[in-house]
């Protein structure tokens, strides 16, 4: 079931729950932290999120130079690199970091790691020490091998126990549907368990293409979504109990509620998953969402494009403990040479159902940004896939007082 309002209840979200005070467009501050520039740094082209430690320092990877690296900004505005990929070790990182509490990263890679899925490898899962010893956790095999995974492209998660979590987008135990996708489970001795393979949409009971990161709730039952697959092959919303059983909560149409859901789930207290798909909606812009409890799905806004609007929303949510949520565009906005349909946007969705754009990217301070992350004072942080100083991309805060 799905319906469509402006205005939604929601309570304190799990992650990522910060502070901030109400927008003053009049004091916003927008600042370039960093211009990737390849003959200079090294790496170019991130396609994921920050993560920030208490310290201030962003982590990030870039997808290019060489295979890809894991990079480093500092408070004082340093730049380092913290491993760059060779093909053997992982490559091509397309995901955002996490971090335990000894400072190691973990993270994916789309490829590398073994001679199989053609000879560049099915991607990997690592971590990174800070000495910048990186340890491949698994490499996958891809479809051709006894139910393993390929090509993960999303977030890790972690629980108290140091058991590590992830999707890959295609491979699976299913071998009549080895494209597919899986679930993930990596222990802290490197023992790897498929929890789910996806089966596609055959029949409509099963979603396909899982790309985006997993949540979890309190009684260790997962959550993500799929981007294609469920009932009408638009995308779904799955559960996976600590068992292991899959359970769809929700099948996307294609209409008013949305297509291609892939940056991700926020889960509050009661239950609430929200989200947002990249298509679809009444504007074929893409939507924020929220599924509730019973199944029910609202459409919390729809986005438009143009100069007024963004589109096309990727790289997840965060929100405040008012209940407003925060998201980027990758789409709409301001347009200009190189971003015809508009360069994307950061907007604020308030719990009253009013959304305000926050900001619109141009090309020369960075284009089509990945999601945001913020920090205790309510700033935000995030990378560009392109633009800049030297068009490969950038680091940005944004104040909004």
């Amino acid at each position: 079931m799905c319906k469509s309002t402006g205005a939604f209840g929601l309570a304190a979200i799990l992650i990522a729950v910060l502070s901030a005070a109400p927008f003053d467009g009049a004091q916003a501050k927008f600042t370039v932290l960093h211009s990737f520039t390849i003959s200079n740094d090294g790496p170019g082209y991130p396609y994921a999120g920050l993560l920030r430690d208490s310290a201030g320092n962003l982590y990030g990877t870039t997808e290019i130079s060489g295979a890809g690296t894991v990079f480093r900004l500092a408070p004082d505005g340093t730049f380092q690199v913290l491993h760059a990929f060779d093909g053997q070790d992982g490559a091509y990182p397309l995901a955002s970091l996490i971090a335990d509490g000894a400072g190691n990263l973990y993270g994916t890679t789309a490829d590398g790691g073994s001679a199989e899925c053609g000879g560049g490898g099915c991607g990997v899962a690592f971590k990174l020490a800070p000495d910048g010893t990186e340890t491949v956790l698994h490499a996958f095999l891809g479809r051709d091998s006894d139910g393993d995974g390929e090509d993960p492209e999303s977030a890790l998660l972690m629980d108290d126990a140091g058991n590590l979590y992830g999707a890959t987008i295609e491979g699976g135990v299913h071998h009549r549907y080895q494209d597919d996708g899986s679930v993930f489970k990596i222990t802290p001795d490197g023992t790897t368990t498929i929890l789910h393979g996806f089966r596609g949409p055959g029949d409509g009971s099963d979603g396909l293409f899982p790309s985006s990161g997993l949540i979890a709730d309190r009684k260790s039952n997962l959550y993500g979504t799929t981007t294609r697959g469920g009932a009408y092959d638009a995308g779904a919303i799955f559960k996976i109990s600590p068992r292991g059983k899959e359970r769809l909560l929700y099948s996307f149409t294609g209409g008013d509620d949305g297509s291609g859901p892939s940056g991700g789930l926020l889960r509050d207290r009661d239950g609430n998953l929200y989200g947002t798909t990249g298509g679809g909606g009444a504007f074929a812009g893409g939507i924020v969402f929220k599924l509730a409890s019973d199944g029910t799905v609202t459409v919390l806004h729809a986005f438009a494009g143009g100069q007024d609007d963004g589109a096309g929303p990727d790289g997840g949510l965060t929100a405040d403990h008012a209940g407003n949520l925060y998201g980027t565009t990758l789409f709409g906005g301001r347009t200009e040479k190189y971003c015809p349909s508009g360069c994307g946007t950061i907007f604020k969705l308030a719990p009253d159902g009013t959304q305000t754009i926050l900001h619109k990217f141009s090309y020369g301070a960075g284009a089509f940004p990945n999601g945001v992350i913020m920090d205790e004072q309510g700033n935000f942080y995030g990378t560009t896939q392109q633009g800049g100083a030297d068009f490969y991309g950038t680091i940005f805060e944004f104040s909004p007082r």
